[in-house]
């Protein structure tokens, strides 16, 4: 595996100086959010975006924490396109490799490319976000963060969620 790193466009990046990433999963699915921002009409500048919620309907595996944005040329994929706060793909991974051969001690034809498993990773000013899975659903929020957790445990417990508030930034 060559552990190819590239950019991830979902229409915002994470907050360069308070990211703020709150998580929450259970054994299949994860659920996150964080401050974000999006290019200003300049194309150059960032405007605030809000907070991004991000679900993840089918998460294999996740990892969340250190290194921050000062470590970061500590990680592994440094170098290979890993270059700072953004959110990337992971092609041909490594850790999907890793999982594909763990899991075939049990399950000799696993074969996870037919899975559709993807490497996605969030690098945040305090943290990095590295999941496995199938695909994000993205979305924008303008609602309060107390709102906004309720809405992302409702999600996560497969309950009614509460309405939404109209996202009135013009996404």
């Amino acid at each position: 595996m060559v552990d190819t790193v590239v950019e991830h466009d979902i229409g915002c990046f994470p907050e360069l100086a308070v990211s703020g990433p709150l998580l929450m999963a259970d054994d299949g699915r994860l659920v996150f959010s964080f401050n974000s921002t999006r290019l200003a009409a300049d194309g150059y500048h960032r405007d605030d975006a809000g907070r991004t919620v991000v679900r993840v309907a089918s998460c294999l595996a996740f990892k969340f924490g250190y290194p921050n944005d000062e470590a970061l040329p500590g990680h592994p994929l440094y170098g290979r396109g890993l270059v700072g706060t953004a959110v990337y793909e992971v092609l041909e991974s490594s850790w999907v490799a890793e999982l594909a051969r763990q899991n075939r001690v049990r399950f000799p034809d696993t074969d996870m490319t037919r899975w559709g498993v993807r490497h996605f990773l969030f690098s945040f000013h305090d943290s990095t976000l590295e999941v496995l899975c199938r695909g994000l659903e993205v979305s924008l929020s303008g609602e309060s963060l107390a709102a906004e957790v309720s809405r992302m445990q409702a999600w996560l417990l497969g309950q009614a969620e509460p309405a939404a508030a109209p996202d009135r930034r013009g996404m």
